[in-house]
């Protein structure tokens, strides 16, 4: 005797397809409510973290707060003490700065020729091989392209006065003389060395 299920066989199907709809509706709202009873869960850590972290940063800002408050006091209180003092410190200010003054204006009043008479006769310098020097105050450049055994170096020279580059194997004791800044120098090579591969050199002001 066929039972129901084969004698209602569309029914069966349909009566099936429900249920299981049913039972994956129910749970999937009920994980899609898990899922976000845990998000709001995380949200509302991650606030009272940042809550905490703000009410720490205001105790540690009114903690300075009543520092500076308690300094500020206590220089009023000092203030207060010295209130005499303070006529005379003001005055003696004023007169620091006009000294200040006075002293800055006899430095710009200074003529050129005595600002010249004031800067170094001369001064040493080194260059490696490979690099170049600059001389700031006349515009000198001096480069080394080699150093051999024999103390010689090979170097490239640009003098201030003359647009064409100079090259020379040079020696200890050699010299170029050159004006720039309508005053004449001496540069002059004092040593040489093939171990370090340096030029140190001089540069004298003519006088």
């Amino acid at each position: 005797m066929p039972n129901w299920f084969e004698s209602n066989a569309t029914k069966s199907v349909i009566i099936y397809t429900i249920v299981v709809v049913t039972a994956t509706w129910a749970v999937s709202r009920f994980v899609l409510q898990d899922n976000r009873l845990s998000f709001a869960k995380s949200q509302l850590e991650t606030e009272k973290s940042l809550t905490e972290q703000y009410k720490s940063k205001v105790e540690l800002l009114q903690r300075d707060l009543d520092a500076i408050r308690d300094e500020n006091a206590e220089y009023r209180r000092w203030l207060g003490k010295i209130e005499h003092a303070i006529p005379v410190i003001v005055p003696r200010i004023t007169e620091l700065k006009q000294r200040v003054d006075l002293l800055e204006k006899s430095l710009s009043t200074q003529s050129p020729h005595s600002a010249s008479q004031a800067q170094p006769t001369h001064r040493d310098g080194l260059v490696r091989r490979g690099d170049a020097y600059i001389d700031e105050q006349t515009g000198l450049v001096l480069a080394v392209r080699e150093v051999n055994v024999y103390r010689q170096a090979q170097i490239s020279l640009k003098l201030p006065d003359n647009e064409d580059l100079v090259t020379a194997h040079a020696n200890p004791g050699d010299q170029w003389r050159f004006t720039a800044k309508d005053q004449a120098f001496t540069l002059t090579i004092t040593s040489i060395s093939y171990v370090t591969d340096a030029v140190n050199f001089r540069i004298d002001l003519v006088r």
